[in-house]
């Protein structure tokens, strides 16, 4: 996904080539809270469906 960078001088080129670092640099972060959340939120489900199984054993 190369494209030709023609009229940008080298100082424009390096702070554009920066500056898409660091986006991707919060986009990987930003994705391992969110996996780590999904992951918190898929235990505290289960969780809770146990505890609902667990409910409908003793009243039956």
């Amino acid at each position: 996904m190369t494209r030709k960078m023609n009229g940008i001088s080298p100082a424009q080129k390096a702070a554009y080539l920066k500056q898409s670092r660091e986006v991707m640099a919060k986009y990987d972060s930003f994705l391992k809270d969110n996996a780590s959340f999904s992951k918190a939120l898929v235990a505290l489900s289960l969780l809770s469906l146990a505890a609902f199984i667990a409910s409908m054993m003793k009243g039956a």
